[in-house]
């Protein structure tokens, strides 16, 4: 069968009405009628062939509708056609970024950027998406490359100083924010990262005073807020009644004002599983990976139903194993508050567990919504949200001696029968050594807690010890610059060279677990005990002498040595911590036996009975349920 030919005026026809309908098609995408948009634009690649310019606005069309597979197939038709469009590589870049194909979009952004040097947020974006790989030096190669193309910005900076941040560059970092606040002043994220900065350079007490003045600026900022109320704990002076009115400020400003539900249709039931959920950001390569695990793989099936809520926005292959170990897991890093609440709720949630708390990238207004009837919170540290829908916080009876400092929270507190952790770390991890100062000559005292940690009565205390033990050493976990001449001011006030000082820098965990292996004692930090380092430390045969305060933050030292039989490494004075570090110097063959023994005596403690444990926190969790109840009832 032959076909009729078409007249050239039907083409001509054909042509106008594209025209009219590209440019209805325009209008609608500018008055964010996308769907309406969407569907002109496909009307008119059904009438003419496709050009680069119609597929560009289709594929953001798509991308604002949230079709963005659909956006990245119209951008790379687009640049089929024509492969020297910028911003059409540029647009593919993004997306591609938002579907989480990382490695994908930094190629894309690059193309962008060799074309245009010039083009808006390429640079930028390029430098996010590099670092969200983890390729630190690339990104600054790339900001090297092509900032003198681009106009200079507060957010450039502020990327900028992020990358050199996450590689403990914090001196470049500073100075980077500095630069971006210079010209965007009143910005709140900037702040908030700046602020950042100044911690793991050990300027707490600054950085307090620089996320105060930005809640000043910007009332309004979760992340600030959240920030205060975590880094309040930290500072020599560290007041429980000023770290629970913040908390609590912190709830009467940003979540009482939430929506909670008026009631709920979790009941109890005969044979009934318990549904618990846990939510976190840190179901990845993180010191939650060493807690965790063994209680999700412990769980008893027959009592609870394991529900993980990640909002891990870069999974690994930790996220794969710890997935592999709930019996549901909801992805919620890129839903809102208010949809990742929706989700908990559907899923019937009878008790829901925060393990980050003000840490990290943690869900605080999800929590405030209140979407299961029991909520608390646990591990990420022993301190308090201030969130009034958060019901509990779990500790034990060494962090929170019973009738001491249960008004030091604004949940109640729910002491675990036994301790506050479960260590595990991964099986045939790190051999032990022998202790180091047979051979040395030498007594090695060492931290290799994160700096922020430092504080001038940490660092005086580190000094007093190493200047009682004649030609001991002492080894930092330390940034460079003006945070490592802190550290040597502070032991030459004490008659301490600088030479008996050595910097380490933060490193993956075989070579952070090797250097541990050069300790002969850690030392930890007041007021802000270590955790995970101290289980680890312990773990690799060394003692860790510490301090114990007031604030369950400053017990934690304290606890893991009680539970490991250990109270004479508990000082309760600074001349205490002085003299049981020094005592352990004078006795090497007793601290080589101890060395020898201490992971055993480590795996036979309650510390690392992950069985016995985990029955107890199914317990607690039965009982929190129970108790809300037989207090309100279903519905």
């Amino acid at each position: 069968m032959t076909l009729p030919a078409v007249s050239r005026g039907s083409e001509q026809r054909q042509r106008e009405r594209a025209v009219k309908l590209a440019q209805e098609a325009v209008v609608q995408h500018r008055s964010g009628k996308l769907s309406e948009a969407v569907r002109l634009y496909e009307r008119v690649l059904q009438l003419v062939p496709a050009t680069a310019a119609l597929l560009c606005n289709l594929g953001e069309t798509y991308r604002g509708l949230g079709r963005k597979a659909e956006a990245v197939e119209a951008f790379g038709r687009a640049l089929a056609l024509q492969p020297a469009l910028a911003p059409a590589h540029f647009n593919r870049a993004l997306t591609l970024d938002q579907l989480g194909r990382f490695a994908e979009a930094a190629a894309g952004y690059e193309a962008a950027l060799r074309l245009d040097p010039q083009l808006p947020n390429a640079l930028l974006f390029l430098l996010q998406s590099l670092r969200d790989q983890g390729h630190h030096r690339a990104a600054l190669d790339a900001y090297a490359r092509f900032r003198g193309s681009v106009a200079e910005s507060a957010e450039l900076r502020r990327a900028v100083g992020n990358v050199l941040a996450d590689l403990f560059e914090v001196d470049d970092a500073v100075t980077h924010f500095e630069r971006a606040l210079e010209l965007e002043p009143a910005s709140a994220e900037l702040r908030v990262d700046y602020a950042a900065a100044l911690i793991e350079r050990g300027e707490v007490p600054r950085a307090i005073a620089e996320l105060r003045r930005t809640l000043e600026l910007e009332p309004s900022s979760v992340r600030a807020h959240q920030s205060l109320v975590y880094l309040l704990a930290f500072p020599a002076d560290a007041d429980a009644e000023v770290v629970l009115a913040e908390a609590r400020r912190f709830d009467a400003v940003h979540c009482r004002p939430l929506p909670r539900p008026t009631g709920y249709a979790n009941q109890h039931a005969v044979g009934r599983r318990l549904r618990i959920g846990y939510v976190s950001p840190d179901f990845r390569a993180h010191p939650l990976a060493l807690f965790l695990p063994e209680v999700l793989r412990r769980h008893d099936r027959a009592r609870v139903q394991v529900f993980c809520y990640s909002n891990v926005r870069k999974p690994d292959a930790t996220t794969l194993e710890m997935r592999a170990l709930a019996d549901e897991w909801r992805e919620i890093d890129r839903l809102s508050d208010e949809a990742a609440a929706a989700v908990v709720a559907a899923d019937g949630i009878d008790v829901l567990i925060d393990l980050a708390m003000h840490s990290g990238q943690s869900r605080p207004l999800l929590f405030a919504r209140k979407p299961a009837p029991v909520q608390a919170c646990w591990l990420a540290y022993p301190g308090t949200t201030g969130i009034q829908a958060i019901d509990y916080r779990l500790t034990d009876a060494i962090l929170d001696p019973p009738g001491a400092s249960d008004g030091n929270y604004s949940e109640g507190s729910v002491r675990l029968p036994g301790c506050f952790w479960c260590y595990a770390p991964p099986p045939g991890e790190a051999p032990l050594n022998a202790l180091p100062a047979l051979a040395a000559g030498h007594f090695t005292f060492g931290s290799p807690n994160s700096f922020k940690k430092v504080s001038d009565l940490t660092l005086e205390l580190w000094a007093r010890v190493v200047a009682a033990v004649p030609a001991s050493r002492m080894l930092i976990v330390a940034p460079g610059g003006q945070a490592w001449r802190r550290v040597e001011q502070a032991f030459e006030r004490q008659g301490v060279a600088a030479a008996r000082l050595e910097r380490l820098q933060h490193a993956p965990r075989p070579s952070y677990l090797a250097a541990i292996g050069r300790l002969d004692c850690v030392l930890d930090c007041a007021p802000y005990n270590g955790g995970t380092v101290s289980f680890d430390s312990f773990w690799m045969g060394v003692p860790v002498v510490t301090l114990a305060g007031a604030l369950a933050s400053a017990r934690a030292g304290a606890s893991i040595a009680h539970h490991l039989g250990l109270p004479e490494l508990v000082a309760t004075s600074a001349d205490e911590y002085v003299q049981s570090a020094r005592a352990l110097s004078q006795d090497l063959p007793a601290l080589a036996a101890l060395r020898a023994g201490l992971r055993q005596r480590l795996q036979a403690s309650v510390l690392m009975d992950g069985e016995r444990f985990t029955r107890g926190l199914e317990t607690v969790y039965a009982q929190m349920f129970e108790r809300w109840l037989t207090a309100s009832g279903p519905g």
